[in-house]
């Protein structure tokens, strides 16, 4: 099983050919939890928690009343905003991003031979 990652002593796992939704089992001292991505929407949420006492409420960063800081961009995309128009996603052409850009969903192949 590969580990992505270590934090402390506990280790951070991806299963490969595991299900959806994405989501890491972080294991150690005899426990394991698994957290859920909620991606793009977020914040990450614990989805089961085996044998861990506490549970640490996902705490962000960046503060509410936090600004994003746009300006160290402002020159590149004044430069390029006309040339990424045609990449703003539109819903009322388009059911999903991924739709627009033309990608079929999922991506993932099955091997030749495989049931």
């Amino acid at each position: 099983m590969p580990t992505v990652d270590t934090i402390d002593d506990l280790r951070v796992v991806i299963y490969p050919n595991d299900h959806r939704p994405a989501h890491v089992h972080i294991i150690g001292h005899g426990c394991e939890a698994v957290c859920r991505f909620n991606c793009p929407e977020g914040p990450p949420e614990l989805r089961e928690n085996y044998r861990f006492a506490a549970v640490v409420k996902y705490q962000p960063l960046i503060r509410p009343e936090d600004k994003p800081s746009i300006w160290l961009n402002e020159k590149i995309m004044s430069h390029h905003r006309d040339q990424m128009k045609k990449f703003y996603y539109d819903p009322s052409k388009y059911g999903t991003y991924l739709e627009q850009l033309g990608i079929k969903y999922p991506t993932v192949r099955l091997r030749v031979g495989a049931p």
